[in-house]
């Protein structure tokens, strides 16, 4: 028996490209995948397997050498390192030696990511260039598994073309009750004098740009009246804060839906130093990259560098009426893999899951069980459901991981094993936010196929 566990932190982000990871592995040989909400998947283990972990920062120690003293092998995909802040990697580095050296396997985004390494992070042989799975619904033949996403936002924005402004200022604009520079802290990115000063720079610049990315939206509503310009907060921002433009007629404000589905019906998307230009890139989505202030120390210049940048609001409005201005330019792709390894013709969810399943041979097979622990997890967490549903309680995990039915998420799973000419895999829930998918043996759908072969049609 082989099992790999999957958490899963941000659903709009991460769920669809873990499930093509999962999909994939149980295609090459795991027995079962546990995966879900990451708190509750960490919290029902019972049994030796592999995991792969969102990031392995350094303040993720403790979790990573409890995951080993259970008898797992650990891998790790940054999700925030397809954009790291490349200025000193002594303030940035997203691992301790003593971290790396527990880990199984890094798998990573690509070259931006991999020069962004200190030197004793770069020459580990525990680096395995894949790319991010996320990356494999972008390519042109399998966007179809946004059709139905397409659909619900075409009516949502009343068939008008879309005009997509992308904020990523959870720093400055972060939610309510949440200390940005305490938060800092407690996870480890301020321990020193130099990263102190570093951060509040950074703090201090991206306040700069966001009080002019704010006047974005009434403009372009003024300018473009037959558009709909949709907002996307990042999901760590104060929602409030956009939430006012909502009284604009052609101004839609809507964490609704991934970005890649809102990336695929939109026109144009305008950002400022944020990953979604690289994954509009990707879709040959324009990109505009809102530039009113810049520093040599805090903007991340290779996401600005994709697409056409603009100093100020009317340069934005000049070039969405350049029609020629916002078509891709020659060299964007090649920019795109100066960034991130990305290969239309190659999953990086099947690369990931070939080298988790390498990581099985050695994985032991002692049982763990803490089910007491469990059951006052499970309490808590559902006491928290219910008080985030009824709106009686903010709960920043919440909406990042919202509960999801079984019915959506199996749905979700065969839409995505379509799309990845996968077949046969059964869903159940273990739980409040975690499912068990399985392989269903051949011989199986095969029998399943003669018994609904034989029962007379109740409409014939």
């Amino acid at each position: 028996m082989s099992r790999l566990y999957i958490p899963v932190e941000s659903q709009s982000r991460e769920l669809a490209s873990r499930i093509a990871v999962a999909l994939y592995s149980l295609d090459i040989g795991f027995s079962d995948v546990i995966i879900g909400r990451d708190v509750e998947v960490f919290n029902t283990i019972q049994k030796p397997g592999v995991v792969l972990l969102k990031s392995a920062a350094s303040f993720e120690f403790k979790l990573v050498e409890k995951l080993l003293s259970q008898g797992h092998k650990v891998y790790s995909l940054d999700e925030e390192g397809i954009l790291p802040p490349l200025n000193d990697s002594s303030i940035n580095t997203r691992f301790s030696k003593d971290l790396l050296s527990m880990l199984s396997g890094v798998f990573v985004n690509g070259n931006l990511e991999l020069s962004s390494f200190p030197s004793w992070v770069k020459s580990s042989e525990k680096l395995i260039i894949t790319g991010n799975p996320r990356f494999d619904f972008y390519a042109p033949r399998k966007r179809r598994f946004y059709n139905n996403n397409k659909n619900k936002i075409n009516s949502l924005v009343k068939g008008k073309k879309i005009i997509l402004l992308v904020s990523r200022f959870g720093d400055v604009n972060l939610s309510k009750n949440i200390n940005y520079f305490k938060l800092l802290e407690d996870n480890g990115y301020m321990n020193t004098e130099k990263s102190r000063a570093f951060h509040k720079g950074f703090y201090e610049h991206s306040k700069v740009i966001f009080e002019e990315f704010i006047q974005l939206p009434t403009t372009l509503a003024r300018e473009f009246p037959e558009h709909m310009i949709v907002v996307r907060p990042h999901p760590s921002e104060c929602d409030s804060v956009w939430r006012t433009f909502n009284k604009f007629e052609n101004i839609l404000v809507s964490s609704q839906f991934d970005i890649a589905s809102w990336l695929s019906c939109a026109e144009v998307m305008v950002h400022n130093g944020c990953t979604t230009s690289v994954e509009a890139t990707a879709m040959e989505v324009p990109v505009i990259s809102f530039v009113p202030a810049t520093s040599d120390e805090y903007d991340l210049v290779q996401a600005n560098e994709l697409g056409e940048k603009a100093e100020n609001i009317q340069e934005v409005v000049d070039i969405i009426r350049d029609k020629e201005g916002l078509y891709l330019m020659a060299d964007n792709l090649s920019k795109l893999n100066e960034i991130i390894k990305y290969d239309p013709e190659c999953n990086a969810s099947e690369l990931i899951a070939k080298s988790l399943y390498d990581g099985v041979q050695t994985v032991t097979n002692e049982t763990n069980s803490k089910r007491s622990k469990n059951i006052r997890f499970f309490l808590r967490e559902i006491i928290k459901l219910l008080l985030s549903n009824l709106k009686l309680r903010h709960c920043y995990a919440r909406k990042k991981y919202p509960f999801i039915s079984t019915v959506k998420f199996r749905a979700k799973v065969e839409d995505i094993s379509k799309c990845m000419n996968l077949e046969g895999f059964s869903v159940n829930r273990e739980g409040i936010d975690v499912f068990r998918i399985k392989k269903i043996k051949p011989d199986y759908i095969a029998a399943l196929g003669e018994v609904v072969g034989k029962c007379r049609p109740l409409f014939p």
